[in-house]
Formats: structure tokens, C-alpha cells, sequence
């Protein structure tokens, strides 16, 4: 008789990889005993989903870009959210997801402290597209490489306002949020679109 199958193993194995993750300081040694142990696999099972750690931060990775993108892109379509309201939702957003927030500080490529490829910053940049489509009713027409820096800019500075507080750096408080929103929004007041 065969082992149990474990209904969305490979789901569950993100997930966990986001929780080790986001629960670890950056680096390429977190346990991957542990994300197995906390799916009720083994790590050999892990491997033979994921050939090393560097796939599955980047499987992890592209988990959190799909999910980031597509609250971005619920946010902005929604006609109540001026640009200013769109980044405090945003904002509060990072702070509701804290486990794939630090994921994301402690692993993507633009902001990693960990080592990546040249290759993990071309999937970012292309990756970017899908963010910056999300907002996109919020800017001017711009070139591929403004587009980059601007969403790149916008995500960065979410996530890292946002780990401030995660990581008890900064107090969370009207005054706080009223500068995430204004820094935020003087940064990119020049490529917005206007309405």
C-alpha cells in the first residue's frame, strides 16, 4: 500500500515555504525539514516537487506576485480608490498578509538580501508587466523602462513601509500612514495620470 496523497501538496508547500520564509532572516538556509514537516511530507518528497531551495523560493515567489497583483488590480479597479486611497489599501494589505510581506522583503529580487541570479531579476522585470497592468489606469503611458521603475519603486516602498511596523521599527499610527500615502504619492506624482 502506498503513501497517503496529500490533497494540494504543492500549494501547501508554498505556503509553508511563505510562512518559513517570512518567519526566518533572509537567507538561502531556512529548513526545508521544517516546510515539509509542517505539510506532513517528507523532505524528500519536497525535493522531488522542487529540485532545490532556489526553485522553490522562486515558485514561492511567483505565488506572492500572482496574489500581490491581483489585489492590486481588485483595488484599482474599484472607481472609489483615488491613487492616494489605492496605496493606503495597499499598504494596510501588506499589513494583513505579514508572513508573505516579509517573504517578499526577505526574497524578491529587487529588494533581496539573499543572493539572486541574473536571471531572477529578468522573471522580476517581466513579472512586472502583470503589476504594473494592475495600476496602470492610474498612470500616463509610459516606456518599458519608466513602467519598471515606477511599479518597482511603488512595491518596494509598500513592502518596506509596511515591514517597519511587522518588525515593531515604526508605530502604526494616522501620522505614520499619512506619510506612507504622501511619500508614496509626491514619488510618483509626476507619471500619474490625471483625472
Amino acid at each position: 500500500m502506498g503513501r497517503k496523497q496529500i490533497p494540494n501538496l504543492d500549494e501547501k508547500l508554498l505556503e509553508a515555504t511563505i510562512d518559513v520564509g517570512g518567519s526566518n532572516s533572509p537567507n538561502i538556509n531556512f529548513s526545508t525539514k521544517r516546510i515539509a514537516s509542517l505539510c506532513g511530507t517528507s523532505e524528500f518528497t519536497l525535493f522531488q516537487r522542487y529540485e532545490n531551495k532556489t526553485v522553490l523560493i522562486t515558485k514561492a515567489m511567483q505565488k506572492c506576485e500572482k496574489t500581490i497583483s491581483d489585489k492590486f488590480k481588485e483595488l484599482s479597479l474599484d472607481q472609489n480608490n483615488d491613487f492616494p486611497a489605492f496605496i493606503d489599501k495597499a499598504f494596510h494589505y501588506f499589513l494583513s498578509e505579514p508572513k508573505m510581506t516579509l517573504f517578499m522583503c526577505n526574497y524578491f529580487p529587487a529588494a533581496s538580501r539573499s543572493k539572486n541570479t541574473d536571471e531572477d531579476f529578468a522573471l522580476y522585470r517581466e513579472n512586472g508587466k502583470v503589476f504594473f497592468d494592475s495600476i496602470s489606469r492610474y498612470f500616463k503611458k509610459l516606456d518599458d523602462d519608466t513602467m519598471f521603475l515606477v511599479w518597482s519603486s511603488l512595491l518596494r516602498h509598500l513592502l518596506f513601509d509596511a515591514q517597519f511596523i511587522l518588525a515593531n521599527i515604526m508605530s502604526l499610527d494616522k501620522d505614520y500612514e499619512n506619510r506612507v500615502i504622501e511619500v508614496n504619492y509626491d514619488g510618483l506624482y509626476g507619471f500619474l495620470e490625471d483625472f
